[in-house]
């Protein structure tokens, strides 16, 4: 009693205080040797009581654990810093991730790692590499176990582009593969990527975007667009090539305008003027047939009126 126990003098004080920590030692030894005991008999909950009054906490866990009491055997053994034991309850617990965080915690990297593969834990296996700052192996690691676009991403982050854009490729993703190269200046790559892909507008556009007309011009030719490339073989003073498209699409006018730009092309200048001459009289000639025709079908519907009104009369 704390009265009691200030009433006496300092010596007295202090053989108290001795005595009943020689009591504390010797009941934690009996309570220890009652723990021992009753876990010989299986009576875990008694060793539990046992354990926990001796203060004898890493035994405790122990018998928790043979309780089947893992998660507060597992949360034991951490506040003692016995990480190894705590990631082997853990596991007992089917905590993949816990058990891997406990190894990890004693510097035990690589059967935090073994753990997380033997599991199918790549993404965390992934992640934990990347912390230990082993790149190289978690770009091998994602790569091997199927996820192309983190490994592709860890290469990029490595500069090994070349093995990025081979991932992107698996993963038909062309967008990614373009840009790779262009970041990387390399448009002619990118602009046969995506004629690989069937593309060829798209290369065209990449060719425009970067100021390049005259291989813009020929790509969009190939895709169909005759009017985007004569108009961007006129912006490369490919006067002839652009003067061909315009035939192809029947712009005889422009085509002749192209031409006559060209060096060369004066015997072409004129058969096209000529043609457009001869197109333009067909025309002519149509349209006087075609109002011809329309005034001789008017009068005879006014005859035939007239004579449907003197009928009635």
């Amino acid at each position: 009693h704390r009265g009691w126990l200030e009433s006496m003098d300092g010596n007295e004080q202090r053989f108290c205080r001795r005595s009943v920590r020689a009591d504390f030692g010797i009941m934690k030894w009996v309570w220890a040797i009652s723990a021992r005991l009753a876990e010989k008999r299986k009576d875990f909950d008694a060793a539990i009581r046992y354990y926990e009054k001796a203060r004898d906490m890493n035994a405790m866990a122990h018998a928790l654990e043979q309780a089947g009491r893992l998660v507060e055997a597992m949360r034991i053994y951490a506040e003692l810093e016995l990480h190894a034991d705590a990631a082997r309850v853990a596991l007992g617990l089917g905590d993949v991730s816990a058990a891997a965080s406990f190894y990890n915690r004693a510097g035990n990297n690589d059967q935090a790692l073994a753990v997380l593969l033997e599991h199918g834990k790549i993404v965390d296996a992934v992640t934990l590499l990347l912390e230990l700052g082993r790149k190289s192996e978690a770009a091998e690691t994602a790569e091997r176990h199927g996820d192309w676009r983190r490994a592709a991403a860890i290469y990029l982050d490595l500069e090994n582009h070349d093995h990025a854009i081979e991932l992107y490729r698996k993963l038909n993703d062309l967008r990614a593969t373009l840009s790779v190269y262009l970041k990387l200046g390399r448009l002619e790559e990118a602009a046969q990527e995506c004629r690989r892909a069937g593309q060829v507008l798209l290369a065209a556009s990449l060719f425009e975007s970067a100021g390049r007309p005259a291989e813009a011009a020929s790509l969009y030719e190939e895709a169909g667009d005759l009017q985007r490339a004569a108009e961007l073989h006129l912006k490369a003073e490919q006067f002839e090539k652009a003067g061909a498209a315009y035939e192809n699409l029947g712009r005889i006018d422009l085509a002749a305008e192209a031409y006559e730009r060209a060096d060369g092309c004066e015997l072409r200048v004129a058969e096209l003027y000529e043609n457009l001459v001869r197109l333009e009289e067909k025309e002519r000639t149509t349209l006087e047939s075609a109002i011809v025709a329309l005034s001789m079908a008017a009068q005879s519907d006014a005859v035939a009126f007239a004579l449907q009104a003197r009928q009635l009369h």
